[in-house]
Formats: structure tokens, C-alpha cells, sequence
């Protein structure tokens, strides 16, 4: 053991480049894969952690009827354990900005700020009573849109104009993120709120009760949800008629707001498991290339009566030494990046990242990288035991090798530099092979993030359709909306109207049930961002479409038929088709309006999704406003770029990651190879020098050495990410409800990544291969 562990300190000081190289992949891949373990098993701590300093409700429904009624049927419910109401105004449409930047759209809950509450508790964050021109935002605001405590945030209600000061940020698990529910709730000194009320008819008429209940311990928030949905629904069957009426519980609210960070994560420890692949092609080169090269100390070592164990001993300590270092320092970065990582987080989250130090996400961190490399070195270095004495003094050589000579210096027509490069890559196949499938798993991974970047980022509406999420130009809610929706289709400068509704349905199947959300349409094949992943829209008011979700759920597929029970008797419906949807992590279903007319004998539409022609939307919003008064418009667009911000922030930072890691392994990689050649051939670069050959030939001929690989692999990888990110995206979003995507990367960020990786491969070459100038064949003649 002592014998082994001197060998392998005195090989780490010969191959210093190499072990810098190792170290520093390895320390990089422990950071990567101990913030993504820590992350993904610390998000629910953080979530639980937060539900229980706010006592966030479990169960909470907003309507703006039969207060009384509700607050009844919600305290006579045996799972209930505590009740609280408050009165709010839940307004659409309202333009928000700090003073001075440009507005976005979003729906708005405005509440009271000094309401006496047990449930849902703003703690922590503002002390005594609110000014009467403060605000407290939700923690998104501050997080992923910049806000900070003092700065002027204004709204925009209607044609009024109300400006605060922002005071602090309260938390909320049910509405932390716009991804999860497009809606923001807020807080205003009670003063003030009744004066916005008494002033603008708008936010009068938006007035509701927000509900809000704790259930007693083990009890499900799912299954509350259900059972008091259904009975909401069959006894107060008017509330289906509001557009102002929500219902959330934890367990589902809980799922969307970790979503995105699952997602970014996901990806994180993906790469890091192609990182991890690279880390150890590398290790397995340096292995193989320090035995080649030491061949003559091998023997040496065998004949003085070191075994083959006690030599793979050696390489198995080296690495493990490399190995154990590299964790130290990832995992340490990764621990004191905690607060880099703790915002990130609260841009994804919309909730402050409250976890420390991981201990068990570092010694499962440790553990992976140790074990594998470990493993991957006792396997390499078990060549030791095929190399004789006489095999190792003789530099491996047998005999003669009669292989076929494909690039003849005589006959090929290639310029020498060429040639003799194109001899050492057929000599070294398994060399190059190696680093093609580096370059090659690098390219990939760089392509699926541009890809991503391209997707999420810059053309969000591929994302939409995918995501089975409609927008619309405009969104219009209000009241008479049939009348309304009829006579703006004929309007010049309106293109489509959507009629849309929402209801509580429950499906069953094979003795499974659900209660779930189900969007009413009145003609669903003309929804623009819908993706059927089998059979077709209803087209008979028996008809249904489920969600991929859904579908799973109730062990169901197209031509199958379900029950449905809405506020009547519980009815037949065939499964038409199966779409996919991302709402509710994917559980909804779709119904026509003759399918829900067929269901509950009634149906009353909520919302109109317009689509114009070219028009600036005040211009149209607001002759639609002059026409009807009635009802209330919402800038799609707006409200769009202010939900995506979260998924194009995420994003963004990913393919940043991406981009910089395989810059700095080309880089690497790059360094080892030209390094050790140099150190390999300096001889024989001498001698080469010495009968002719000109400094830039030899410095042409290193570059090209690795460069037709490396150009291979990344043209491979690039088509490869081309053709496998639908499925990548799929396999990253598949929880949610995503089972069919056709996303492709656009040509021009393929030859990005191709021309980027060989052009820095290209550069890292020169840069390193100048040094054949200082080679000199008199001074090496005169070194022996």
C-alpha cells in the first residue's frame, strides 16, 4: 500500500497538466451535481417551510356570491380545522409598472393589509399598521422582476391611476409564480382600498370573499378540493355563472409553483451526467496515455517486484486522490453559492430559498463521483496485467506492424502537413474516438439549449402551443358576453373570437374518478394553441377531450367512453381525442357548448379570446370599451411576456451554464492534448526540425491533428440535438403533462455551435502548439 501510494504522488507530479485538467472537470461536475440534488430535495423543505411560518390556507375559494352559503357548507366539512374570510377585489386586466419602466398586464387580488388573519399570515415583512400609500407585492415582484422596498409601483384600473409605495414583499405558496396561476395578490392599507372601491365603479364590481381554510392533520388538500367542489357545484349552481370565482388547494398550487425550478434543475443534473461522461473519457485517456508513455518504468517496476494489483493500486489511489480534492472544492463552492443559488430560486419560485448547507446532497454527491471514478480507474488500469517485463523494456513493440498505409506520402495528393495528420488519427482511433464523443455530447447538450433558448425565449408561442395555453390578442370578460362575442365577430378589425368558459366536472373510469376543471368552447377546433395527441375535437355534444394526464389517470384512450357528472345526472361521454395541457400540472378536460349544455342543461360563456389584425391594442380595447362599458379587456400580450418572464429567465441562465461549461472543457480538453503530444514527440519534433521540416509546418500539422475530429464530433452533436431535443424537452416536462413536442433547433444556431466549438478548438491549438518554436535539435542532441 505504502509502495502503491508513493507511485501514485510521484505520477500526479509528472502529469501535472493532466491531474489539473481532471481536477478541474470533476470539482466542476461536483458543483453542478450537488446544487441540482440539493436543490430538487430541498425544494419541498422550502415549500413546507414557508407554508408553515405564513400558515398558508389549504383549501382557498373566491367568489363574489353566496358568501354565507359557502363560508356553511366549507365549516360544516369534518376535514375543516380552521376557517377565516376576507373580503378582496379581484380585477383583470390591470396595468402595473414601477415608475418610470415600462407596464405589463396581469390579474390582480387586491386585499386588506391590516384584516385581522390566522391563515395566510403577511409575516414577517411590514411592522405595525401599512401607510396609507403603501403596498406589500408578492415576493416574484422583488425576486424576478427587480422591486425593491421604496420604489413607486403604480397600477393602472380601468382609465385610473393609483401609485404606491412599496413597502415590503409578502410570500404565498398558492400564487408564488405567474407560470403557476397568472394571477398577483396584493396588500393596501384598509383606508385605501375602501376609497378605490368608493371612487371607481370597476373595482366596486370586482369585489369578492376570499375563503380560507387549514385542514386537520393527514387530511388531503386534493381531496377536500374535490369533495367540496362537487358540492358547491350541485348546491350552488349559480356560482358557475361568475367569472370571478377561484379555487385552489395546496397540493396542487404546491406541484406548479416547483415546476420550473424541477424543470431547470432536471436539466442542470442532466448535463451533469454527460459532464460526468466527458470526466470520464478524459480520466480514461490519462490513464492510457501515462501507461503508453511509461512503458519502460512499468517494466522496470515489475522487474524490481511491483505486481500488476499493486500498479493498478497506484492508478486507483491517484485518481482517487484527484477525485476526493475536486469534491472538497465543488461541493464547498457549491455550499457558499448557496445565496446565488437561493435567488435563482426565488425567481423560478416566487418564495425566498430558506435551506442551508445539504449534508446528505454532499455525501450523495461525494459518493456518486468517488464510486464511478473509482470504478472507471480500476477498469482502465487494468491493462497493467497484460504487460510482461520483456513487453514493457521493449516500449510495447512485438514487430513489424504490416497495417494498411492509407494516406501514402508518396501518392497522396494532400498537402504533408495534412497527411502525416491524417496518419496519426488513423493510428490513434481509440484516442480520437474518445474525443469525438466529447466534442460530440457537448455540441448536443449546447444545441438543445439554444434550442430551448430559441423556444422559450424568443418565440414563446411555439411554448404556448405546446403547453396547450391560449391567449388571444385580447381577453375579454364581462357581462352578456354571447351578445357581445356575436357582434364583435363582424367587426373589420377582429379576425376570430374564442368563446370560453370554465367548469367543474367529475370523470370516471374503470372505478377511478376525478374531479377536475373543464374548459367549455363553443367551437374547440378553432383554439389556436391546442396540440391533439390523438384522435380529434368534439364534434357531437356526447363527445370529450381528455388531457395526457387525465387520459393516464383514468386508464382511458380516444374511442373509449367515460362518465361525466356536472350539476345533473352523471352521463356517457366517448373520448374523442387526447390533447396535452401544462395547467394544473396537465389534469383538465374539454368540452363543446353542446357537450356541457348536454351535461348541465346551462351554460353561460366568461370570457371572449379575440384575434386581430394589426391594430395597437388601446386602440382597439378602446373601442370596444366604448361600445360595451360592461365589460373589461386584458393585453394578452402584456400578460404573456410578464407569465414567460419566469420560463425565459430560467432558461437563460441554463443555456448560460451550457455555453460556459463547454467552452471551458473544449478549452481543457484542447490544453491536454496538444501538451501531451508536445511532451510525447519533442524528440521526434526535433528530429524533424533537424532534417528540414519548417516551424509552421509542425505547428499546421498539431492543429490539424485533433481539429477533423473535433469538427466531426461537433457536427454529429449538432445534428443529433437537432433531431433528439422534441424528445429531450418531453422526457424534461413529461410530469406535467407534456408527452408530444416538435421542437427543432433553427439551422443557424447548429453552425453557431459547430464554428464556435472548432473555432475555439482552433484557437486553444495555436495558442498551445506555438511552443514547438522553442524547440531546438542542437540543444536536444546536447541534453543526453
Amino acid at each position: 500500500m505504502k509502495g502503491s501510494f508513493f507511485i501514485a504522488l510521484n505520477n500526479l507530479k509528472k502529469k501535472r497538466s493532466e491531474g489539473a485538467v481532471i481536477f478541474f472537470m470533476a470539482a466542476l461536475l461536483a458543483l453542478l451535481l450537488y446544487t441540482g440534488i440539493s436543490v430538487l430535495s430541498g425544494m419541498r423543505q422550502v415549500l413546507d417551510d414557508c407554508r408553515e411560518r405564513t400558515h398558508t390556507a389549504d383549501y382557498m375559494y373566491m367568489a363574489d356570491r353566496k358568501a354565507e352559503e359557502i363560508e356553511a357548507i366549507l365549516r360544516a366539512q369534518p376535514e375543516t380545522a380552521e376557517y377565516e374570510n376576507g373580503i378582496v377585489y379581484n380585477l383583470f386586466g390591470v396595468e402595473y409598472y414601477k415608475e418610470g419602466a415600462e407596464g405589463a398586464q396581469m390579474e390582480f387580488i387586491i386585499a386588506d393589509a391590516d384584516a385581522d388573519r390566522t391563515i395566510g399570515l403577511l409575516e414577517g415583512y411590514h411592522s405595525g399598521a401599512l401607510e396609507k400609500d403603501g403596498i406589500l407585492l408578492p415576493y416574484y415582484l422583488k425576486s424576478g422582476e427587480g422591486l425593491l422596498e421604496g420604489d413607486r409601483f403604480c397600477l393602472k384600473i380601468g382609465d385610473r391611476e393609483y401609485a404606491f409605495t412599496v413597502a415590503g414583499f409578502v410570500e404565498n405558496p398558492l400564487m408564488g409564480t405567474p407560470l403557476n396561476i397568472s394571477v398577483y395578490q396584493v396588500y393596501v392599507n384598509h383606508e385605501r382600498m375602501e376609497e378605490m372601491a368608493a371612487e371607481s365603479p370597476l373595482i366596486a364590481a370586482a369585489k369578492c370573499t376570499e375563503h380560507r381554510v387549514r385542514l386537520r392533520e393527514g387530511e388531503s388538500s386534493a381531496d377536500y378540493d374535490q369533495k367540496v367542489s362537487a358540492i358547491l357545484t350541485r348546491e350552488l349552481p349559480e356560482l358557475s355563472e361568475s367569472a370571478l370565482g377561484l379555487g385552489l388547494n395546496w397540493e396542487l398550487m404546491s406541484g406548479g409553483v416547483s415546476m420550473m425550478p424541477t424543470i431547470c434543475m432536471g436539466i442542470i443534473l442532466l448535463f451533469s451526467a454527460l459532464l460526468m461522461i466527458v470526466t470520464l473519457i478524459v480520466i480514461r485517456f490519462s490513464i492510457r496515455n501515462f501507461m503508453e508513455m511509461n512503458l519502460k518504468n512499468t517494466g522496470i517496476l515489475q522487474a524490481a517486484g511491483y505486481t500488476s494489483g499493486q500498479l493498478m493500486l497506484s492508478v486507483v489511489l491517484e485518481m482517487g486522490l484527484l477525485a476526493v480534492l475536486s469534491i472538497l472544492v465543488g461541493v464547498l463552492l457549491g455550499m457558499a453559492g448557496s445565496s446565488v443559488i437561493g435567488g435563482f430560486q426565488g425567481r423560478l419560485m416566487g418564495l425566498r430559498w430558506t435551506k442551508g448547507v445539504d449534508v446528505p446532497a454532499a455525501f450523495l454527491t461525494a459518493f456518486l463521483i468517488l464510486g464511478i471514478v473509482l470504478g472507471v480507474s480500476l477498469i482502465c488500469s487494468g491493462c497493467y496485467r497484460r504487460i510482461t517485463v520483456l513487453n514493457a523494456l521493449r516500449s510495447g513493440i512485438h514487430t513489424h506492424n504490416f497495417k494498411k498505409n492509407y494516406f501514402s506520402l508518396e501518392s497522396c495528393p494532400m498537402p504533408l502537413s495534412l497527411v502525416l495528420s491524417a496518419k496519426n488519427l488513423m493510428q490513434e482511433k481509440g484516442k480520437n474516438l474518445s474525443i469525438g464523443l466529447i466534442v460530440m455530447l457537448l455540441s448536443f447538450v449546447c444545441c438543445v439549449g439554444f434550442g430551448m433558448y430559441e423556444t422559450f425565449v424568443r418565440k414563446p408561442e411555439t411554448f404556448l402551443k405546446i403547453a396547450g395555453i391560449e391567449t388571444g390578442d385580447l381577453f375579454v370578460i364581462g357581462e352578456n358576453l354571447d351578445a357581445v362575442g356575436s357582434e364583435l365577430a363582424t367587426w373589420e378589425e377582429v379576425e376570430e373570437v374564442l368563446h370560453f368558459n370554465m367548469a367543474t366536472v367529475t370523470v370516471e373510469n374503470n372505478g377511478l374518478s376525478k374531479e377536475l376543471n373543464c374548459e367549455v368552447w363553443r367551437d374547440p377546433k378553432a383554439i389556436h394553441n391546442e396540440l391533439l395527441i390523438a384522435g380529434r375535437h368534439p364534434e357531437h355534444d356526447n363527445e370529450i377531450v381528455l388531457s395526457a394526464n387525465v387520459a393516464k389517470y383514468l386508464e382511458a384512450e380516444a374511442g373509449d367512453t367515460i362518465y361525466v357528472t356536472g350539476q345533473g345526472e352523471r352521463l356517457p361521454y366517448l373520448v374523442s381525442g387526447i390533447n396535452q395541457k401544462m395547467s394544473e400540472m396537465g389534469m383538465r378536460v374539454l368540452l363543446s357548448e353542446d357537450g356541457m349544455l348536454r351535461l348541465n342543461g346551462a351554460n353561460s360563456f366568461y370570457g371572449l379570446y379575440l384575434y386581430t389584425k394589426d391594430i395597437p391594442y388601446n386602440e382597439i380595447s378602446g373601442k370596444i370599451l366604448a361600445r360595451f362599458p360592461e365589460v373589461t379587456c386584458t393585453d394578452s400580450e402584456k400578460q404573456t411576456e410578464a407569465v414567460m418572464r419566469t420560463v425565459a429567465n430560467g432558461v437563460a441562465a441554463v443555456c448560460v451554464i451550457f455555453v460556459t461549461i463547454t467552452v471551458l472543457v473544449v478549452v481543457l480538453v484542447e490544453l491536454l492534448l496538444i501538451k501531451t503530444r508536445l511532451i510525447r514527440e519533442r524528440k521526434h519534433m526535433g528530429i524533424c526540425k533537424g532534417i528540414g521540416y519548417t516551424t509552421a509546418q509542425l505547428i499546421a500539422q498539431t492543429i490539424l491533428l485533433n481539429l477533423p475530429v473535433i469538427a466531426a464530433g461537433a457536427v454529429i452533436g449538432g445534428l443529433a440535438g437537432n433531431r433528439f431535443m422534441g424528445p429531450a424537452v418531453v422526457l424534461c416536462l413529461s410530469f406535467s403533462g407534456i408527452t408530444k413536442c416538435e421542437f427543432t433547433v433553427p439551422v443557424h444556431w447548429i453552425f453557431l455551435t459547430v464554428f464556435g466549438i472548432v473555432g475555439v478548438a482552433l484557437t486553444v491549438s495555436f495558442l498551445s502548439a506555438v511552443r514547438i518554436r522553442k524547440i531546438r535539435p542542437v540543444e536536444m542532441l546536447t541534453e543526453e
